[in-house]
């Protein structure tokens, strides 16, 4: 196989991933602060009404950029379908670090016998 396309595809991998990881920092550090602005209001003794149109914005940003990074994985799975459609399916571009395989299998449940548990 060509190593031009090896080599584009390496550098497409690459960016995907940073990508990727940077929206997953995005959602997180966006959760942190809707999180935060009740209770920086709680321990400022404000009223709701003076933080709402703040919070609501931000809450707003974080359903925007979850709604992006559901793209990006969309847009990761039509990139692994055009690898194969150009003939680098044998080719592993990375990615896979610190992420577990998709399993097609249902995880195992199981029952907690009722002598196990603890009485509150």
């Amino acid at each position: 196989m060509s190593k031009i396309r090896i080599d584009a595809a390496q550098g497409v991998a690459d960016r995907l991933i940073h990508a990727e990881n940077t929206l997953d920092a995005a959602v997180s550090a966006i959760a942190d602060l809707v999180g935060f602005l009740p209770k920086a209001r709680m321990d400022a003794r404000l009223a709701c009404e003076v933080v709402q149109p703040a919070f609501a914005l931000v809450a707003n940003t974080l359903g925007q950029v979850g709604r992006a990074r559901g793209t990006i994985v969309a847009a990761h799975k039509a990139l692994v379908v055009t690898r194969d459609q150009i003939g680098l399916s044998e080719h592993a571009f990375g990615g896979l670090y610190g992420k577990p395989l998709a399993s097609s299998e249902p995880p195992v449940l199981t029952l907690v016998p009722e002598s196990a548990k603890s009485v509150a």
